[in-house]
């Protein structure tokens, strides 16, 4: 065992237009990937799955399991509870009022969505299992789900969210359709 194959949570969190290309592993990513700052409670990945079983009369066991659906998803809480991130969970756009000569300036955000949905490519970046190096969790097509805000007396107010992907339907691969995990193994060589 080797103690850099024991991950830690620790990372952080780009989002970009939908099929926006995986900047190179171990730059920080620039253009149109935007950080969403820091998070708290970790974040967790969940790989689901539907499998359906087929059984014989003459067999106590299955003897075919076939997947019908699986799911990619990525949930965490955002710490930075700013209006360009709420709006970025939701989809919406701000409307940025300058102030004026006794005028306060404002930020404005809709909360009605409508029945378009918004997508985004992901991007979480970590830490590499196998050396002191990043790894990257790449998706390159999903949208958000906003869970409920709370706000209690003298407490933060994160901001739920869930990412699910959607199949990329021009991925190179079918391979690529929920995006991949890539992770430094080596160092480049001299």
């Amino acid at each position: 065992m080797d103690a850099f194959s024991i991950l830690t949570g620790v990372g952080r969190i780009y989002i970009a237009n939908a099929n926006t290309a995986i900047p190179t592993l171990g730059t920080t990513p620039s253009g149109s990937w935007r950080d969403l700052g820091d998070t708290q409670d970790g974040l967790d990945l969940d790989p689901s799955q539907k499998i359906e079983l087929t059984r014989t009369d003459q067999r106590t066991g299955a003897v075919k399991a076939v997947r019908s659906e699986e799911t990619l998803k990525f949930k965490t809480k955002l710490a930075e509870a700013t209006l360009e991130n709420l709006a970025e969970a939701m989809g919406q756009s701000i409307t940025d009022t300058p102030p004026g000569s006794g005028t306060i300036g404002t930020r404005k955000m809709y909360f009605y969505r409508g029945a378009s949905v918004e997508e985004h490519a992901w991007l979480f970046l970590g830490y590499s299992p196998y050396l002191d190096g990043p790894a990257a969790y790449y998706v390159p097509r999903g949208y958000f789900d906003l869970e409920a805000l709370k706000f209690d007396k003298a407490k933060n107010a994160p901001i739920p969210i869930t990412f699910e992907a959607l199949e990329d339907l021009n991925a190179a691969t079918a391979d690529e359709r929920f995006g991949y995990v890539v992770a430094q193994d080596a160092l480049a060589l001299p």
